[in-house]
C-alpha cells in the first residue's frame, strides 16, 4: 500500500496543469455544500483491481457514491491553465 505524498501523486494524472474548480457539495447525504471540487482535464488510469480496493471510511465497498447533476445555482466553474515553463 502506498503511503503519504507518493500515494496521493500516484492517484493524480501526469498533466496537472489544466483543471477546473468549482464550489459544490458532497455526493452522499446530507449533500452539504462544503466542498471545492477540482476536476483535471486529463485522467489517470485505474485498473479494475485498483477500483475494487476503494472503500468508504468504515471499510465497506463504495457503492451508489454519486448523485444526479445539480444546477449551478449561481456558482462559477473556473478553468485553470497553468504554464510552469514561463
Amino acid at each position: 500500500m502506498l503511503q503519504g505524498a507518493s500515494a496521493l501523486s500516484a492517484l493524480l494524472p501526469r498533466n496537472k496543469q489544466v483543471f477546473y474548480r468549482y464550489p459544490g457539495s458532497l455526493t452522499t447525504p446530507p449533500c452539504s455544500q462544503a466542498v471545492v471540487w477540482t476536476v483535471f482535464a486529463h485522467t489517470a488510469p485505474v485498473s479494475p483491481a485498483q477500483f475494487r480496493k476503494l472503500n468508504d471510511d468504515i471499510g465497506a465497498p463504495l457503492v451508489d457514491n454519486f448523485r444526479n447533476t445539480q444546477p449551478l445555482n449561481g456558482r462559477t466553474v473556473r478553468a485553470l491553465f497553468l504554464d510552469f515553463d514561463s
